[in-house]
């Protein structure tokens, strides 16, 4: 048996033992023991001196092996974070980061000049449902279109968009974007595979291993194949041609992106930085 407080600090010495940062490994230990014994930050401080039963050891070892293994936190607990709500999560669908979080409100931004009216926007990989679904819950006036290629992830997606209570306002389609989705479209949205395949081997295993490859490789050299092909032939699928695409970004990305845009005649891209301030949003309009 084991205290709280004496349970926290061998999951962080376990973490950092296979090579995760102490204030991360620190923060999951804290995230462990919040999902497993219920008690926030300051109620673990509080009772840092309470005995675990074997039960709750048992719970936590089960997940801590598993974060051992590089295998993501959020996918050791079935769910992840993303603008104050908790979506679900499985293996092969491509976990939410707090990176993306920009491209939503982005896109909120993007909408405001709508008001009240009608909208009606297609996410492009829609994975877990995170865009869609955060973009369906501030805004009772959108409707989605979300596509993607994994059925997995349209299941995901399904199951989180009825949790949130969104689902008869997000139409879910397996298959490619250049075939599904429709010509009347007020904007596009996407968080797109965008990763060179050359860099695969740098990237943290969490990522490498885990992430769908599907949904992590970009196509062509600099990983930036699916921008051009957007450029392209984005505008067929806006109403009257005319409407907007935002993109999430890889780092050192954004300038190359926005260049495309340019090159086939959309107007204006603006980039947008993270809450890191790196790049990491481009938004353009086909008019």
């Amino acid at each position: 048996m084991s205290t709280l407080s004496e349970e926290k600090k061998q999951i962080v010495n376990r973490l950092t033992s296979v090579a995760i940062e102490p204030a991360e490994a620190a923060c999951e230990a804290e995230i462990i023991m919040q999902h497993v014994l219920g008690l926030t930050r300051a109620e673990q401080i509080l009772h840092a001196s309470q005995t675990l039963n074997e039960d709750k050891l048992g719970q936590i070892e089960v997940i801590v092996v598993e974060r051992e293994r590089r295998v993501p936190l959020q996918q050791c607990l079935g769910f992840a974070w993303f603008m104050g709500r908790t979506f679900k999560v499985k293996p092969g669908v491509f976990i939410p980061r707090t990176d993306t979080e920009t491209l939503v409100e982005t896109v909120q931004e993007a909408l405001r000049p709508f008001g009240s009216s009608g909208i009606t926007l297609a996410e492009i990989g829609v994975g877990s449902g995170v865009i869609a679904i955060s973009l369906l819950s501030a805004l009772p006036n959108l409707k989605i279109i979300g596509c993607d290629l994994s059925p997995i992830a349209l299941e995901v997606s399904r199951e989180n968009a009825r949790c949130h209570g969104v689902i008869d306002r997000l139409t879910l389609i397996e298959g490619d974007w250049r075939q599904c989705l429709p010509d009347d479209l007020d904007g596009i949205v996407s968080n797109p595979p965008y990763v060179p395949l050359s860099q695969r081997d740098m990237l943290q295993p969490e990522v490498r291993d885990h992430d769908p490859p599907l949904a992590l490789f970009g196509s062509d050299d600099d990983g930036a194949g699916f921008y051009r092909e957007l450029a392209g032939v984005g505008r067929d699928h806006l109403r009257n041609g005319s409407g907007f695409v935002a993109v999430e970004v890889g780092d050192g990305q954004a300038d190359l992106v926005a260049a495309e845009f340019i090159r086939q005649k959309w107007c204006h891209p603006t980039v947008y930085k993270d809450v890191n301030g790196l790049t990491r949003v481009v938004l353009t309009r086909s008019q």
